[in-house]
């Protein structure tokens, strides 16, 4: 319920449906990697760099957590074909002792999988919540603009519009395309935590790497 009210938010502040696509996407990817590994850790650099709606963000994430619990045997059996039975596996060979790959956890049938399936799943549920925000965003405002023609039923679809989306206006979503990165982020992101994976790459003893 709680994703719901946050896609209907988005619909009724007139956020763009790229926006929320791009939430949902993400949202999949994390839910489908979470663990101990550098994986979700690259998907959260994509949150903070790409530009989206960060509340869907966090409630895809769960959401797609629990449907990544539901379908580990699915991830196994994936990720098993994939490292086993494709050329992916021969083009991880070479670095099948690296820490980059122990730290990505990109050796485990599980994970490999999750991220095939949080993917799949990621963009064709990613482009139905964008298709889906569009439509309603179309409908609501043609509705709202008939309605405030009549002072007789403006007042009802106010009141509809309170108990649907918690505001008493749908707003227009923004006339152009927003841009794909968050370059605030983007600098914060450059700023702080590369810095930090330095002093990391610098303290740990180097026989590691």
């Amino acid at each position: 319920m709680k994703v719901l009210g946050s896609f209907l938010g988005s619909v009724s502040r007139g956020v763009h449906p790229r926006q929320v696509g791009v939430a949902v996407f993400l949202g999949s990817l994390a839910g489908f990697t979470t663990g101990w590994n550098l994986t979700v850790a690259v998907v959260l650099v994509l949150a903070l760099v790409l530009r989206h709606r960060w509340k869907v963000f966090f409630q895809s994430w769960g959401a797609f957590y629990g449907l990544g619990w539901i379908m580990t045997p699915w991830c196994y059996r994936t990720g098993h074909y994939l490292l086993e039975q494709t050329s992916l596996g021969s083009w991880l060979a070479p670095a099948a002792d690296s820490l980059w790959l122990a730290l990505l956890d990109w050796d485990r049938y599980c994970l490999v999988g999750g991220l095939f399936w949080g993917t799949v799943i990621g963009v064709a549920m990613g482009y139905l919540a964008a298709s889906l925000t569009a439509a309603l965003q179309r409908t609501a405002l043609a509705v709202q603009q008939r309605a405030e023609q009549s002072k007789l039923k403006s007042w009802s679809w106010q009141l509809l519009c309170r108990m649907v989306f918690g505001t008493a206006r749908v707003l227009p979503p923004p006339g152009s395309k927003p841009r794909w990165i968050a370059w605030t982020h983007a600098t914060v992101l450059v700023a702080v935590v590369f810095p930090l994976a330095a002093l990391g790459y610098v303290a740990l003893p180097h026989g590691l790497w």
